[in-house]
């Protein structure tokens, strides 16, 4: 293993903050919590997922998903169907009135990205694409091991 003496997980923590941040203050008129995000997301590519499979791909429990999903239904920007084979599962779709207002969320994405990443060259984004992507797989390589 490599140890370095930059706070790289530092800068990691930062950045996560400003985009908690960000998001806050550009999304505030779409009266979405920026916890929901992500699961905005996976909807929007993945329509009629279950919520096994958002826990997973978000890696969080599925009690918080539940939570999280139980007041995105509320707020109605969710709707469940059942499987008309499983009456026990349900599948997950955004609203269409969220999914008109998906174009605002991805315009917020991109001007963050351009951003975090105002000084770089093209070439070091997609390095720094590649090591990211690295250091998540590792990471979750590290989740699925069993301690």
């Amino acid at each position: 293993m490599k140890c370095t003496s930059k706070p790289f997980l530092k800068n990691i923590s930062i950045l996560y903050r400003m985009w908690h941040i960000f998001f806050q203050r550009n999304l505030e008129n779409l009266a979405l919590p920026v916890s929901q995000i992500p699961f905005v997301r996976i909807l929007e590519k993945f329509p009629g997922i279950c919520q096994d499979e958002i826990s997973k791909m978000l890696y969080i429990d599925k009690a918080t998903t539940a939570k999280a999903l139980k007041c995105m239904e509320k707020s109605e920007l969710i709707f469940r169907k059942k499987d008309e084979n499983d009456k026990r599962m349900m599948h997950i779709f955004l609203t269409q009135n969220w999914k008109n207002l998906l174009p605002e969320i991805h315009k917020s994405t991109k001007k963050l990205e351009e951003i975090f990443t105002k000084w770089f060259s093209t070439e070091e984004i997609k390095t720094f694409e590649k090591l990211s992507e690295k250091m998540s797989e590792n990471a979750m390589e590290f989740h699925a091991q069993k301690p």
